[in-house]
């Protein structure tokens, strides 16, 4: 984890490498991530002479690999799914944040499981709706075969009582 160089007269000099810190002859790892988050918007993960930052479910890296932007979850996802994230995102809450900033991001990551939720929900009434409104049409659709096959079969009874 140390670059050394030779010096005049047999001697050497030694410098830790990036993400490393020490006086040459011994380098240890820099936790960047106790740093501001690493710079990172959600989960900052230490490695050995390095950092990576990731981002929480619903969320994707960006191209700068430090930020974090919503995937949405559109209407065609399951209730369960919004309700699970907006679960997630409040024990995310309540369990792992206790800086501001991250309190704020967190805050956000609620605001937007919530309105997925709704969303999910509106989309789910709304397909009942419609199921109702169909099995309406069709009760109705059916009723009406019924009675024009009914009159058909009268009319043909009668035609037949007649031809005979």
């Amino acid at each position: 984890n140390a670059s050394c160089q030779n010096a005049p007269a047999g001697s050497h000099s030694c410098t830790c490498k990036e993400g490393y810190e020490g006086d040459g002859n011994a380098c240890s790892n820099i936790d960047e991530c106790a740093t501001d988050n690493g710079g990172c918007a959600h989960v900052c993960t230490d490695t050995d002479g390095s950092f990576e930052c990731s981002c929480r479910a619903g969320y994707a890296l960006d191209d700068d690999n430090a930020s974090c932007s919503t995937i949405y979850i559109g209407a065609e996802q399951s209730l369960p799914a919004a309700e699970a994230a907006a679960a997630e995102a409040a024990d995310t809450v309540t369990t792992f944040f206790s800086t501001r900033s991250a309190y704020e991001v967190a805050s956000h990551d609620l605001d937007v499981a919530i309105t997925q939720l709704e969303d999910a929900t509106t989309a789910h009434a709304e397909a009942q709706a419609k199921t109702f409104a169909l099995t309406k049409e069709y009760e109705q659709a059916t009723a009406y075969e019924a009675t024009m096959k009914k009159a058909f079969d009268d009319a043909t009874a009668r035609a037949n009582a007649n031809d005979a």
